[in-house]
This record gives structure tokens, sequence and C-alpha cells, in this order.
């Protein structure tokens, strides 16, 4: 919890090396958590790092996380890389 916690901290204060180091030591002591991985991929996206922002995405999909709980990200990804079809595609499952 204590790395997830600075993970938050740095990123609202715009460090967005410090915040993707403590998440991914997140990740790495329970990966069975979606909070590291939403933050490492805003961390990513923020430091235009869309390669590695797409991975931590592809990883978390993997683990099979609830319903809703990364359809924020996908949007913010396909947004950033303007697909406008996956976008249209990605705001009508959420609107569901």
């Amino acid at each position: 919890m204590p790395h997830r916690v600075l993970g938050f901290e740095y990123a609202t204060l715009g460090r967005w090396e410090d915040s993707a180091e403590e998440f991914g030591a997140a990740n790495r002591l329970d990966p069975s958590q979606c909070i590291p991985y939403v933050g490492l991929t805003i961390d990513y996206l923020a430091l235009n790092r869309f390669a590695d922002a797409h991975a931590i995405y592809k990883q978390a999909l993997a683990r099979k996380f609830g319903p809703g709980e990364l359809d924020s990200l996908r949007y913010q990804l396909v947004l950033l890389e303007g697909d406008s079809g996956m976008m249209a595609k990605v705001a009508a499952s959420m609107a569901g």
C-alpha cells in the first residue's frame, strides 16, 4: 500500500517518473490489484511513453479486472492516438 500511496502523491505533483517507479514497485509486490496498472498507464501517458502505456494496459486486461475498471484508460489511449473509430466503440461500451 505505501507504494500505491506514494505513486498517487507523486502523480498529483506531476512527478511522473517517481510515480511510475512507485506504482511499478506496487505492481511487482502485488500484481493482483488494479490500481498500480491504472497509475502506471497514466504515468506513461503523461511521459509520452505510449508503447509502455499499451503494454501495461494489456497486462491489466490479462488480469481480467472487473467491468469498467479499465475502460477510461482505453479511451484515453485511443484518444491520444487519434483513433476515432475505436473511441466510438469504447464510448459505446462505456455508455451501457
